[in-house]
């Protein structure tokens, strides 16, 4: 009886002891992390009896090596003794690049720890840049700590997600959602910081903020400039666009364009990869009117900066009078400095052009006196083309040769006179150049051939004979073929008098 007294005795002094080391939990109000300093800042409620704790201590509180949570899975953060703090504020790099776990234990002695109520994990924040879209997703770890379920990690109790330009520490929006999109005033080769803020749907001043995160919205740098040198015709069927491009410049793709104005639309004709510093481009399918091109760039997203300058292919335009040939064409657009002058080349084979005559920058037009030509040309064509000089460079812009063809100028008379005279004694067809094929067939009124010949010269011609003898006075028909000097096939057919004085 005397052995079961003193067990019990010791049994009752156990249970006083342990009454006397039980502690209240110690609840967390929040962690958060500084605007500036980036430190971390832990709140929680002191217990109500401080008498039985020394203190508190705070742990980083994480999964073991195989993935569970739990007590003994902790790293002391902090282990001064405080008398009766209510927040502590340290450095924790971590959570500038992770999501970080912290509970706050009571400390009863140098060996023993209280208990904790709940467990508090700071919001890690993120963003992506779409260099495409122009636009910052950010995107956040949800906050735990406000909740009072073990199982679902302390869930709960957050009210919104509010969204800062740390820069400026402006809120700029707020979710209920762990992501937030940014979509306009986005600029390019820009720093940009923000950090999101959680606020408790209990108490609207207990809050939480996350880490800083900053991005710059890197993109390639497009040129700052792309000039024009040149639109120059190689050959009717070829024109050569030369741009200049800013050697800075970290794009390399770049689409050609073509407009037939300098209002119209300019649709993409050619792509061009790998460029740097200068591009000549090529045109095999040129319009058949002055055109114009401009170069633009295009990133890895297919977006344009810049684009060059327009550059201007010239295609001359010729009007026929009664001695002379006018040649007109569009005004260069655009050099920086503007056009110096304008050459008129002429040539009278296609190939070997020469200086026909020049006129200053702002004229168009140019006037040719062709009745020297009359009669000399073989081939009945006149070329021209009209070449623009740049100022202050050595830029120019040929323009593609151009010509007009005169064997068609033919004149053909309603009645001849025979006698003599030296005056209209023949029948023939005049041209003010000669053809390259020719046949004049003259018949009577009867259907009868009664002259052919394939000599267009001055000193050809029916000189009515038949023979040797005098045709009759009458109606005659005539027939002539020929060829200008683009071969194209001629034909004329009519009918003339042959009148005797």
């Amino acid at each position: 009886m005397k052995r079961l007294t003193i067990l019990y005795l010791l049994f009752c002094f156990s249970c006083i002891l342990n009454a006397q080391t039980v502690v209240e939990k110690v609840e967390t109000v929040f962690v958060s992390i500084e605007d500036t300093s980036q430190d971390v800042v832990i709140k929680w409620k002191p217990v109500n009896d401080t008498s039985k704790i020394i203190g508190y201590k705070i742990f980083e509180y994480f999964k073991n090596e195989y993935g569970v949570w739990g007590q003994d899975n902790k790293k002391p953060i902090d282990s001064t003794k405080k008398s009766d703090p209510t927040i502590d504020t340290f450095s924790y790099p971590d959570v500038k690049t992770r999501s970080v776990r912290f509970v706050v234990f009571s400390y009863i002695s140098d060996t023993s720890l209280g208990a904790r109520l709940n467990i508090s994990q700071t919001i890690f924040s993120t963003v992506k840049f779409d260099s495409c879209n122009y636009t910052l997703t950010l995107t956040w770890s949800q906050y735990y700590g406000w909740g009072t379920n073990e199982s679902t990690n302390f869930k709960g109790n957050v009210k919104e997600y509010r969204v800062f330009n740390a820069i400026a520490n402006e809120m700029i929006g707020k979710t209920t959602d762990t992501t937030y999109l940014i979509s306009s005033g986005i600029s390019a080769n820009t720093t940009y910081e923000y950090y999101i803020q959680a606020i408790n749907s209990l108490d609207t001043t207990i809050q939480s903020k996350s880490n800083i995160v900053v991005k710059k919205t890197l993109t390639q740098r497009p040129p700052d400039s792309i000039s024009t040198e040149s639109a120059t015709y190689k050959t009717d069927n070829l024109v050569q666009i030369t741009f200049d491009i800013d050697s800075t410049s970290e794009i390399t793709d770049f689409d050609l364009y073509r407009s037939s104005s300098t209002t119209g639309t300019f649709s993409k004709i050619a792509s061009f990869s790998n460029v740097k510093y200068q591009l000549i481009a090529t045109d095999s399918d040129p319009l058949s009117t002055t055109a114009y091109y401009r170069l633009q760039d295009k990133n890895y997203c297919g977006i344009t900066a810049i684009y060059s300058d327009t550059s201007t292919a010239i295609v001359p335009v010729l009007l026929l009078g009664s001695e002379n040939v006018t040649i007109n064409w569009s005004p260069y657009v655009k050099w920086e400095n503007g056009v110096s002058s304008y050459i008129v080349d002429r040539s009278l084979d296609g190939e070997n052009f020469s200086y026909l005559g020049s006129t200053n920058g702002s004229s168009n037009s140019y006037n040719d006196n062709i009745s020297s030509l009359k009669g000399k040309l073989t081939s009945g064509r006149i070329y021209y083309r009209v070449i623009a000089d740049a100022k202050d460079t050595s830029f120019e812009s040929v323009s593609k040769s151009v010509y007009i063809d005169l064997t068609s100028e033919i004149y053909i008379p309603n009645a001849f006179t025979p006698d003599g005279n030296g005056q209209n004694d023949k029948f023939q067809a005049f041209f003010a150049f000669p053809p390259t094929q020719y046949s004049l067939t003259i018949y009577n009124r009867y259907g009868s051939k009664v002259y052919e010949t394939s000599d267009s010269s001055d000193d050809a011609g029916w000189d009515g004979m038949i023979n040797g003898k005098k045709a009759p006075e009458g109606v005659y028909v005539y027939l002539i073929y020929y060829s200008s000097g683009d071969k194209k096939k001629v034909e004329k057919k009519g009918n003339f008098t042959l009148i005797y004085p």
